[in-house]
């Protein structure tokens, strides 16, 4: 790779951080289509790219929020369940969203992304708006459940992990 290559990469990992970290998106709606437009990678590598480069981000995010003692341990407790249950259906997801990246053509993959961008572009404008309804029960456990599992195969597939 020629140094401007490597210059481009440094600028997209920082601006990816930068917006991981802010947002708390994983940084894959910037990441991705930067390495797209600056990287000229395709889409799969962009994906794959994208769950390489998450991974030490978020720990690095979450370490300084917690550091900067934004919650403690007995602001989350509450949540540890649905935390453990969304992390297990992602998971499983995960499995469903990697299958799906080694059988689908770039091209099918970029239109998929190009359309969650734009719906999760939509949601934050609030043209789109969906009700929020406090679920309870075996409905929120459900609704953890397919959240989870939807997110889990959103990652592996297309790398945009939990945030969008």
């Amino acid at each position: 790779m020629n140094p401007m290559h490597w210059v481009t990469l440094v600028i997209i990992g920082l601006l990816t951080g930068g917006s991981s970290a802010f947002f708390g998106i994983g940084g894959s709606a910037v990441l991705i289509p930067m390495l797209l437009l600056l990287g000229r990678y395709e889409q799969k590598r962009a994906s794959v790219t994208t769950l390489a480069v998450s991974l030490p981000a978020v720990f690095v995010g979450l370490a300084t929020y917690v550091g900067a003692r934004n919650f403690s341990l007995g602001d989350i407790e509450p949540y540890m369940r649905s935390w453990l249950v969304l992390m297990a259906a992602a998971t499983a997801g995960t499995f469903l969203g990697s299958y799906l990246l080694t059988r689908l053509r770039n091209n099918v993959m970029t239109i998929i992304f190009a359309i969650v961008l734009v719906v999760v572009g939509m949601k934050m404008m609030r043209i789109v708006d969906l009700p929020i309804t406090p679920y309870q029960g075996a409905v929120l456990w459900a609704v953890l459940v397919g959240t989870g599992f939807l997110a889990g195969t959103g990652n592996a597939l297309l790398g945009i992990g939990g945030g969008a």
